[in-house]
């Protein structure tokens, strides 16, 4: 299998890339801190309903998908789970969102 967790450059890659879906996990609270990387970012905090939105969303099991959080500990965890669940290309932005902005490699 393929390493689920990568660093701020090839995560970098995936959220250049227009076919790549990029959810973030945090919860209000921390949106309200540190803003999403993007617009385009779906936010579905990881939590006991995280699959279930995930599901309901309908996403093609095989679409790059990144997910960060404000660490890198709950979207491990998130891709982890989606992985359990059939989804063949996830993964998560290792060191989480606080990696991307402090400037500093992974």
């Amino acid at each position: 299998m393929e390493n689920i967790s990568l660093d701020k450059n090839k995560a970098l890659e995936i959220i250049m890339d227009d076919d790549a879906i990029i959810i973030d996990v945090r919860t209000e609270e921390e949106l309200e801190e540190n803003p999403p990387i993007s617009d385009d970012v779906y936010n579905i905090p990881f939590n006991n309903k995280f699959i279930e939105i995930i599901e309901e969303e309908e996403l093609d099991k095989d679409t790059k998908i990144l997910i960060y959080c404000s660490h890198g500990v709950r979207s491990i965890k998130a891709a982890l789970l989606m992985r359990e669940k059939g989804f063949t290309n996830v993964f998560s932005l290792e060191g989480g969102l606080e990696a991307i902005l402090s400037g500093d490699g992974c």
